[in-house]
């Protein structure tokens, strides 16, 4: 409201202080309200009128000027000792800064390295629970996607790819050296230094989501396979702590089906357990849809997806069951919209790679990506 506010003064070139906001407390904003740039047109159109104005996005509309997630490249270094255990994780992120498009300085945080200001909620799920001695995160700026795309915030927000990135490489490393991926895990969750408290959390969700999904223990048909991955989502210092088994089935054609998503999260005390349930449900599902269906692509310098008829996100045919266990916590309550959305990308990569051997590292995981990793 308070950026609103100052938009719709600038638009009517008067003082911030004349500007009331009314505001509705009705749907969800998920991101996109984050930009008020539909006060512009409203009140420029009052101002020149001399009468109320109200405007409302046809979805072409919004959808055409929408502020979309930032483009992201991500490349992730490991080192191993003899033994196979890391103990060096190297992981720059390249991507828009929407926080940075605002022109706010307070908004910005400053680089360890000193070296200027940068956007944390382009890094921010980055700084993980495991113990890793020798770690490493890069935020960069990539100028010609902030320029190119104008870019906003999304659920999940920086989590949301940071994750997919860290996930998918510690089941990688896993592999590699032989080793099962949850008890890789649980070993790096030791709790020591700064991590004591909240990777015993970690690990404990991570513990309760494979007991419920029957993981390790449940023998699946050929050409399906159970992946997990586990977040400390979404800010270190006000964590939720969730994890997911995600059970695919992958035909030969490369085409993936989610037959199941296993939720454990810990979002210590449950102020209301139906509302935190239906949060990770929809959250779980929002995951999902990004992770397999929701793709835009530009031509021209804009969006080519008008409508759902391009734009496809989850439907209710395409939707698993989803399976939720709430942790019971009497630490202080954290939030519990995001975290389900930031967990199941990588667990449903790290599904397909043990159903069919493909390794996939973009988003949104597609067919035709999926065989050529079968190939590979």
């Amino acid at each position: 409201a308070t950026r609103t506010g100052a938009i719709a003064a600038g638009a009517a070139g008067i003082d911030p202080k004349f500007v009331v906001m009314h505001q509705m407390w009705l749907g969800g904003g998920f991101g996109r309200r984050l930009d008020a740039d539909m006060m512009v047109p409203a009140v420029q159109a009052a101002k020149a009128v001399g009468k109320p104005v109200k405007v409302i996005y046809s979805r072409e509309n919004d959808m055409t000027m929408d502020y979309s997630r930032p483009l992201t490249f991500q490349k992730v270094k490991a080192g191993l000792d003899g033994d196979g255990k890391l103990i060096a994780l190297n992981h720059d992120v390249v991507s828009a800064w929407p926080t940075a498009r605002w022109g706010i300085p307070d908004f910005l945080t400053p680089s360890v390295d000193k070296k200027g200001p940068l956007d944390s909620f382009t890094v921010n799920g980055a700084d993980f629970f495991y113990s890793v001695p020798n770690h490493n995160v890069r935020a960069i700026k990539n100028e010609l996607a902030h320029t190119a795309t104008p870019s906003g915030q999304l659920r999940s927000v920086a989590p949301g790819w940071t994750f997919w990135a860290v996930e998918s490489m510690i089941d990688e490393i896993a592999h590699a050296t032989g080793q099962d991926p949850a008890q890789y895990r649980i070993a790096l969750l030791d709790g020591k230094g700064k991590n004591d408290g909240g990777a015993q959390r970690l690990r404990n969700t991570l513990l309760a989501a494979m007991g419920m999904a029957g993981y390790g223990t449940t023998k699946v048909p050929k050409g399906e396979g159970m992946g997990i991955a586990c977040v400390s989502s979404q800010e270190r210092a006000t964590a939720s702590w969730t994890a997911c088994v995600a059970h695919v089935a992958v035909a030969p054609s490369g085409e993936v089906k989610v037959k199941k998503l296993t939720v454990a999260t810990d979002v210590g005390m449950q102020v209301h357990p139906d509302n935190i349930r239906a949060q990770v449900e929809g959250a779980a599902l929002w995951g999902l849809s990004l992770a397999m269906y929701e793709k835009a692509t530009l031509k021209d310098g804009g969006i080519e997806q008008t409508n759902f008829d391009t734009y496809t996100p989850l439907r209710m045919s395409q939707t698993p069951e989803v399976a939720v266990n709430v942790i019971a916590n009497g630490d202080k309550p954290t939030g519990v919209g995001e975290p389900a959305v930031t967990v199941v990308a990588p667990a449903i990569g790290n599904a397909i790679f043990n159903a069919c051997g493909a390794r996939i590292r973009s988003l949104p995981i597609t067919a035709e990506a999926v065989k050529a990793g079968m190939k590979a």
